[in-house]
């Protein structure tokens, strides 16, 4: 049986707090905690969860851009821990991201061409004509007339700034996408041309995306599988018809009912009760039992584990199973 597109293994983060004039240590900060997720060849595993959750630093760490402190990402059946960066650069080709904000992640001083071209010429393309084929074909791709190649970032839309970022994105071909957030800063109409134009993407180029956002209903129309991450775990797991239409953590049930519908709520609170916690200071056992309507005294003890409680549906809460 060949491996999963990837697989990511007890993923850890933890950052050190300091403070004072010293710069010591006072605390930590446990961004994500044993985090293990698999994306398969062809498929969107999508990644919901509040603000602050995790989800960006666990993008970061499946990437390499930060270290993890414990646990393992593999890339195509390699292990991409204590690569060298040659071999990270190489690597990185079949892994691409698309960022939250298309103004920030796109050099201003850079035109369209300089900025799509830019992962061609990091992989050590040389040829100009090429280049610049590949450049048309990327902007045609998604959209964008070829005419604006020489034009700035702050001369184009929101949604064609976000477009471009996808253009520099597929244009290496890769074999995986992680997609931050990247419909949550463009209009609503926008956004629904940037999801469709992402499936059509995937239709024609089979490539995978790690989708992460906090919207829930956008989650849905994008997923095969989701994963429900909350301060840095994740609590529920397995395919979109099990997490949306079989949900059963008090946390998904909460997000569901958080989100403004037309239809009548059936299940879920109508709101999730409380704040978020810090991530310094994390609550003992079950992280959620401050904010669940069913926790009990036994929640405060032992952190629960993912158990499976239907076909490919993995739910971290004994109350709910």
């Amino acid at each position: 049986m060949s491996p999963s597109l990837l697989e990511v293994k007890q993923l850890s983060k933890t950052f050190p707090v300091k403070s004072g004039l010293l710069g010591r240590t006072k605390h930590h900060l446990q961004a994500v905690n044993q985090v293990s997720l698999k994306v398969e060849a062809n498929q969107t595993l999508g990644l919901v969860g509040e603000s602050g959750s995790g989800k960006s630093t666990l993008a970061r760490l499946i990437l390499q851009l930060i270290e993890p402190t414990h646990g393992t990402v593999h890339f195509e059946g390699n292990l991409l821990q204590g690569a060298s960066y040659k071999e990270k650069i190489h690597q990185r080709k079949g892994m691409q991201m698309i960022f939250q904000d298309p103004l920030d992640s796109l050099n201003a001083r850079w035109n369209i061409s300089q900025l799509v071209a830019e992962p061609l010429l990091i992989q050590k393309h040389k040829n100009p004509k090429e280049i610049d084929h590949l450049v048309d074909q990327a902007l045609e791709r998604v959209g964008i007339p070829t005419q604006y190649k020489s034009r700035y970032p702050h001369e184009l839309s929101g949604g064609q700034r976000q477009r471009v970022g996808i253009a520099r994105a597929l244009i290496l071909k890769p074999r995986l996408i992680l997609a931050d957030e990247p419909v949550s800063a463009l209009d609503v109409s926008v956004q629904a041309q940037i999801l469709n134009l992402l499936q059509e993407l995937q239709k024609d180029t089979g490539v995978s995306f790690l989708f992460i956002a906090h919207d829930i209903h956008v989650i849905r129309f994008m997923s095969d599988r989701i994963a429900v991450m909350y301060m840095g775990r994740i609590v529920e797991i397995g395919s979109k018809e099990a997490v949306t239409d079989r949900a059963t953590h008090p946390y998904t049930l909460g997000l569901w009912g958080s989100v403004p519908s037309l239809k009548p709520k059936s299940q879920g609170m109508k709101t999730i009760p409380g704040e978020v916690p810090s991530l310094i200071h994390i609550p003992s056992g079950c992280a959620f039992h401050p904010r669940c309507p069913i926790a009990q005294d036994s929640c405060k003890l032992s952190i629960p584990a993912l158990e499976q409680v239907g076909e490919d549906h993995f739910v971290a809460c004994p109350l709910a199973q």
